[in-house]
């Protein structure tokens, strides 16, 4: 209704062929563009009622988009953020109070209703709050286009306050503030990590404060994978400031991370710890030894059951643990010792699965067995990836090792071909 109001009293509205879709469409586009028009070609009468009328507007629409209510709150947000954008011409003085009060509703809004369980993800009421709160992460965006400080200055309280009183605050406070830092370089449109100007350095400062905190002690998975979201996102603050990594480390490598409960969670974290190991191998060369001791149950026979692990997960769990020995401050020698005992995990998946498949004839089985064949050469390439042109197998002194793997992966390619010959000669 305020769209077409500001657009029908400037003359600046019109529905094609009786098209109720294009009132939203048409007045949307017409408010980021009206007031810009009327400007430009001088006509100073129309181009002030625009103004007067848009500010009336927005303040209601600000009202409306503080309201508790997701459906109703989310009615305005677009033409909030498309206001914001005729906003940014202003000076700062004139548009500030109304930026302030929108900023400071937008991160309100971020938290979820208390009622709201954010473990289940795959809720409808999680989704539509989700798909809500991407609205807000648009509208943020627009703000912090022109005015960054004004978002570090709402965030930086509420970092501190979560970092230092989280055992008081209700756990979606807690969610929300570090989903907020995680957004904070879509706020704020600069690589801080990288970046050395007054707002990348604020912001690092929230960044580091969350990853020197004890939130991840919660217990709660959602609230745990987040925290590795963010270390991940922002690996060059952290590549940089070495400080919280090997309190980051410890909590990936326990309860909090890849010996949680929660599968979905901890296969998020799986991926995420693979990310972390490549992305800080040289500092965590020092660790390495420590690291592959907590890591060696992951590789055992029974792992994948003891653990559940997915084949992603294990995908991953092979790729960084090759990552951790190749490029870790070990000796050759404990280099091969850590690369032999990854080898011989992926030979022995081999040998259960030769061993069952010669004792089925059951079709289902056999399809089931020659996927596992498949997924097992997929483990042994994510151990590859870890040798570059300076650290070669020849370095670590892995090359029989890996001939051994590649004799094997041959003969599952001969044993394809015998099986597709064989139903082949049938169907013959």
């Amino acid at each position: 209704y305020a769209l077409v109001r500001v657009s029908k009293k400037t003359g600046n509205f019109f529905v094609l062929h009786n098209n109720i879709c294009d009132i939203s469409q048409t007045t949307t586009e017409r408010v980021k563009s009206a007031y810009g028009n009327f400007s430009k070609v001088g006509d100073v009468e129309r181009s002030v009622q625009c103004e007067m009328l848009l500010q009336e507007q927005a303040d209601i629409a600000l009202l409306c988009f503080s309201n508790e209510d997701v459906d109703a709150s989310g009615t305005v947000i677009e033409f909030l953020r498309r206001y914001v954008c005729v906003l940014k011409t202003e000076e700062f003085e004139k548009r500030h109070n109304f930026t302030g009060r929108m900023i400071c509703i937008a991160m309100d809004r971020y938290r979820a209703a208390s009622d709201v369980d954010l473990s289940n993800m795959d809720g409808e009421i999680v989704v539509e709050f989700m798909a809500y709160r991407k609205q807000l992460r648009n509208m943020l965006s627009a703000v912090g286009d022109f005015e960054p400080e004004s978002i570090l200055m709402k965030l930086e309280p509420s970092v501190r306050n979560v970092c230092e009183n989280w055992k008081q605050c209700h756990v979606n406070v807690i969610e929300a503030t570090l989903a907020l830092v995680y957004d904070l370089a879509d706020f704020i449109h600069t690589n801080f990590g990288s970046n050395s100007s007054v707002v990348s350095e604020r912001a690092k400062i929230l960044t580091i404060q969350i990853l020197q905190s004890t939130i991840n002690h919660c217990g709660l998975p959602y609230i745990n994978t987040l925290f590795f979201e963010i270390a991940c996102r922002y690996e060059r603050i952290l590549q940089s400031s070495t400080g919280p990594l090997l309190m980051i480390l410890e909590a990936f490598l326990d309860t909090r991370g890849l010996r949680q409960a929660s599968l979905q969670s901890r296969s998020r974290i799986t991926y995420l710890f693979c990310r972390f190991v490549k992305a800080h191998k040289l500092f965590l060369g020092n660790q390495a030894e420590n690291i592959l001791a907590q890591l060696e149950s992951f590789f055992t026979v029974t792992s994948e059951e003891d653990y559940q692990l997915s084949k992603e997960d294990q995908m991953y769990l092979y790729e960084s643990t090759s990552v951790l020995i190749v490029h870790s401050n070990l000796p050759v020698e404990r280099k091969q010792e850590y690369m032999k005992i990854l080898g011989l995990s992926l030979l022995q998946k081999f040998s259960l699965i030769t061993e069952g498949l010669s004792q089925t004839k059951d079709v289902k089985e056999i399809k089931q067995f020659f996927q596992q064949y498949a997924d097992v050469i997929g483990y042994s390439a994510r151990v590859t990836k870890a040798f570059t042109n300076n650290y070669t197998m020849q370095c670590c002194q892995c090359t029989v090792i890996f001939t051994e793997l590649m004799e094997v992966r041959y003969s599952f390619a001969y044993l394809t071909s015998l099986r597709c010959l064989g139903s082949f000669t049938k169907s013959v």
